[in-house]
Parts: structure tokens; C-alpha cells; sequence
């Protein structure tokens, strides 16, 4: 059955969802002009990634979570863990670090007491943006994006995207797909993997008695990171447009 399903994004007009087979994806990316989104894990991917689906009427690679008869797939989208991702042209997805690591610790379980995941998690995400804000020198064209603006500034945010795409971006269109897309809509489009979306009263409680909690040690962490990579260890801070 499964291998049925993988077949069908091979014929266009059947409508299918769900995860690209590998060998369609790697014809696909072998241009280096096609169009990636790039994200730390836990910075909102999800959700944005849905709301251009609505909005294009298009599948994504490597996975589209509504039903497509095109194969006129939009972007691509890696987490880059490995820091090894050279492309063209690339959207570049962040989000507060304090949310994100909250956020990660929370979706594998571990307690916020276990340090040396909070640690690692820090490490991981202050290089990751180091890398793709200010080192990575490999693109022609790159979209930075914030989390934060994509909540507060919505439209503005999907227009600019729109455009880096190559896509007209009309505003009623691009508000009424937004509003559509809560957290109950993604929870419901990401029910493969239940720890996608945490949202209730509890969960904002316990993430602002981490951010407390927690705080100087991980912009301690960020400071020592990217003193490491960047000669001048404020300017990622600075690049991000907000204190840990």
C-alpha cells in the first residue's frame, strides 16, 4: 500500500499527500536554483509550511500535508542539523531561542533539569544561526524570516515570501489562509506525529517559568558559542534582533 502511495506522485492528476519518495526529490533538488526552506527544528516550520500549501495549492518536498493533483512542487525543506546544505536560494526560518529550546527539551521529554541537554540543544542552535545568518556565504539569494514576525507581522512576512518565490502575494487571499491555519488546523494535519503542537494554558505557564529560570544560561551559552565562530561574539545577538 505504502509503495502504491510513493508511485502515485509519479502521475499527475491523482491526488495524493503525505511523504515524497526519495528518488522524485533528488531529481527535483539537483537544481541548485530550486528554492529550500531551512529551519532549526521547533522554530515554526510546520505551521508556515502549511499555510503556503494553502495558499500556492502546491506540494512541498519532502512531505506535503493536503492532497495535490499538480506536481509543480513549491520548496524544499531540511532541518540542516549538519551544517552542510549549500543552495542557491534559501529561506532561512528562526525563532527567540528561548521558545525554541523549550520547546525541543519538550518534545523529546527530557526534564528541564538535565542540563547537559539543555547545553547541547543551546550549542546546536547558536551555531546553527551563526552559520546561516551571518557565515554561510554559499547563496545568491536568502530570505531571512522570524518566527516572531510571521506571528506579528503576518502579511507583510507571507508577501515578502511570496515574492522570494516567485508567487503573487494578494492580501485577502494571504489573511483568510492564515487565520486559517491555527493550532488546531496544524494539530490536525500533523497528527503523524502528536508532539508537533503544544499549545495550552499549562504549556505557556511552565515556558515562561523556564525563560526565568533559565535565561542567563543559555544567552551565557549563546555568548560562548558564538565567540567561537563569529569574530565578533555580539554580533549574533544583534543579527537576531532580540535578547536571549
Amino acid at each position: 500500500m505504502q509503495l502504491i502511495k510513493q508511485l502515485s506522485w509519479l502521475i499527475p492528476g491523482i491526488s495524493v499527500k503525505g511523504g515524497v519518495p526519495g528518488f522524485i526529490t533528488d531529481k527535483i533538488i539537483k537544481d541548485k536554483e530550486f528554492p529550500f526552506l531551512i529551519s532549526f527544528p521547533r522554530t515554526g516550520s510546520h505551521w508556515l509550511r502549511i499555510i503556503l500549501e494553502i495558499y500556492t495549492e502546491r506540494p512541498l518536498l519532502t512531505r506535503s500535508f493536503l492532497p495535490h493533483k499538480n506536481r509543480k512542487f513549491l520548496l524544499h525543506h531540511t532541518h540542516d542539523l549538519q551544517l552542510n546544505v549549500k543552495r542557491k536560494r534559501v529561506i532561512y526560518l528562526y525563532r527567540n531561542p528561548l521558545d525554541v529550546i523549550y520547546s525541543q527539551l519538550l518534545y523529546y521529554g527530557w526534564e528541564f533539569t538535565q542540563k547537559d541537554q539543555l547545553v547541547f540543544w543551546t550549542q546546536q542552535y547558536a551555531a546553527h544561526l551563526c552559520w546561516w545568518l551571518i557565515n554561510e556565504d554559499y547563496t545568491t539569494a536568502k530570505l531571512i524570516v522570524s518566527y516572531e514576525d510571521l506571528k506579528n507581522s503576518p502579511i507583510s512576512s507571507l508577501i515578502k515570501i511570496c515574492q522570494f518565490l516567485g508567487i503573487k502575494g494578494e492580501e485577502n487571499k494571504l489573511a483568510v489562509t492564515f487565520n486559517k491555519v491555527d493550532h488546531s488546523f496544524v494539530s490536525a494535519l500533523t497528527s503523524f506525529d502528536k508532539k508537533v503542537v503544544k499549545s495550552n494554558d499549562m504549556y505557556s505557564v511552565k515556558r515562561i517559568e523556564f525563560k526565568e529560570k533559565h535565561k542567563e544560561l543559555i544567552a551565557n551559552i549563546f555568548s560562548e558559542t558564538s565567540g567561537l565562530l563569529l569574530s565578533d561574539k555580539n554580533k549574533l545577538m544583534e543579527a537576531i534582533g532580540f535578547e536571549v
